[in-house]
């Protein structure tokens, strides 16, 4: 095997933690496999050519490219694109690289489902707390101004109802639900609430996620999304008790310290305990478990920016 070939194998193998002999085995595969969470179980039966072969057709398979079984310089280079630490350029226009994991998350925790949608969320809702009246895809009108929800919304809904519901700009916690009744009649369909949430809703939070945590956009793609989803339930304030943990993610944001920043994530659970409010307990705890366990090992198709 050519030297220069046979090194870019052993790279391979260092960061697999697998003995680095220059041959990419079947040993070398089923460690990628496990790194990867590919779904194939190597019949220990067969000869070790054809366990070989299947391992890595598994490989191609993952990585959409020709299954051959044959370790060629496409396969090696999915591979080692993989396993590196480096992240795209973010376009131009963006601000954070997202794995497609943590937005389908973001859009659970708001609506859980088109189904979901259109059967609890379609007309305004008040969420409790400090929430505003919220429509779309969490989209809270409370902590909008009237310039800017008409900007959003026009050509959404009717001028009518756009001058109705601009009444609850501004209007947070008791006052927010004492304006529900309001609005029981209005109806946001869910093409547009996508369109909102996609073109307007998420390109903002992404922004103020960024400003709010510098170097958030150099953590690995599952992290970036869940401190998004925290940001697009919490907001960015950082100042005074119920903002202490967002306050003391900053630093371990700025460093990467991913496992302090799980904690304090969960730390703040302490606001909601006892309250009836344990969909934003589990929420919490689901963006902790994603800062934790991401990694930049992701591929290509599966990093969204916003």
């Amino acid at each position: 095997m050519p030297a220069d070939f046979n090194t870019r194998i052993q790279n391979v193998q260092m960061i697999l933690g697998v003995e680095a002999d220059g041959d990419f085995g079947l040993h070398s595969a089923k460690a990628f496999i496990r790194l990867a969470g590919i779904n194939h179980t190597v019949n220990e039966t067969q000869a070790y050519a054809v366990k070989k072969s299947a391992a890595l057709k598994a490989i191609q398979k993952f990585f959409a490219i020709e299954s051959n079984g044959i370790l060629g310089s496409q396969t090696l280079t999915a591979i080692e694109n993989y396993l590196s630490n480096k992240l795209p350029a973010i376009p131009g226009g963006a601000n954070m690289l997202i794995s497609k994991t943590s937005l389908n998350a973001l859009i659970a925790f708001e609506v859980t489902s088109k189904a979901a949608y259109d059967s609890r969320y379609k007309n305004p809702i008040w969420p409790g707390g400090e929430s505003g009246i919220t429509i779309g895809i969490g989209y809270d009108i409370g902590y909008s101004t009237v310039a800017q929800f008409k900007k959003d919304w026009e050509g959404k809904v009717s001028a009518g109802l756009l001058l109705l519901l601009s009444e609850a700009c501004g209007k947070t916690g008791i006052a927010a639900k004492n304006l529900l009744s309001r609005f029981r009649n209005v109806v946001v369909n869910y093409e547009d609430a996508c369109d909102v949430f996609h073109q307007i809703t998420l390109p903002a939070y992404s922004r103020k996620t960024r400003s709010t945590f510098p170097g958030v956009q150099k953590l690995p793609p599952d992290a970036q999304g869940a401190l998004l989803s925290l940001v697009y339930n919490r907001g960015t304030k950082l100042e005074g008790d119920s903002r202490k943990e967002m306050k003391n993610m900053v630093a371990p944001i700025a460093s990467g310290d991913l496992g302090e920043i799980a904690r304090e994530i969960r730390a703040m659970k302490r606001l909601w305990k006892g309250k009836g409010l344990d969909g934003l307990l589990a929420r919490r705890d689901a963006e902790a478990a994603m800062v934790e366990h991401a990694t930049f090992h992701i591929l290509p198709a599966d990093i969204i920016a916003v």
